[in-house]
């Protein structure tokens, strides 16, 4: 178990966080809104994570779809976190915080137990929109609405301001 969490929280968790933020909103994010515009630059990245997560992958087309907008989703709420907050260093901690609880062992949420997770949630349901499919609860519906109301509040913030 040990080994299982530790390489999760560096690796999976903290790297594969901090180098994907630095990857999609400081790289790109930051490259197209000088050279287009602050939607472009949002909006891109954003899908292109999403796809991303799919690469390499043996889903049904329905979890590549959900995948890809849950992903396009998150790199939406990861691009207003590091917008409205000026730093991407932000969405890096927010994003590895987010990969070791639910990707690096903490926290299982699924249809079955995980005996290498410290905390398991089983679902009680096997209806693909809530378990996220063969992604997992990443990519549910419920998941989709924590990303947007997220993104809602930072968009929120930025407006305010602004103003």
């Amino acid at each position: 178990m040990f080994n299982t969490l530790s390489a999760g929280v560096a690796f999976t968790g903290i790297a594969a966080g901090f180098v994907e933020e630095m990857v999609f909103r400081g790289v790109i994010l930051n490259a197209l809104k000088k050279r287009w515009n602050i939607k472009v630059a949002v909006i891109v990245p954003s899908i292109l994570f999403g796809i991303v997560h799919v690469l390499g992958q043996d889903f049904s087309i329905g979890s590549c779809l959900l995948v890809i907008i849950a992903g396009t989703m998150v790199g939406v709420m990861f691009s207003m976190i590091a917008i409205e907050s000026g730093s991407v260093w932000n969405s890096g901690i927010v994003h590895a915080i987010w990969n070791v609880v639910i990707i690096g062992g903490g926290l299982a949420i699924g249809e079955k137990m995980d005996k290498y997770s410290v905390m398991t949630y089983v679902l009680n349901s096997k209806d693909f929109a809530i378990t996220g499919g063969e992604f997992g609860i990443e990519s549910s519906v419920i998941s989709l609405f924590g990303y947007i109301i997220v993104a809602g509040i930072a968009f929120f913030m930025i407006k305010s301001r602004k103003n």
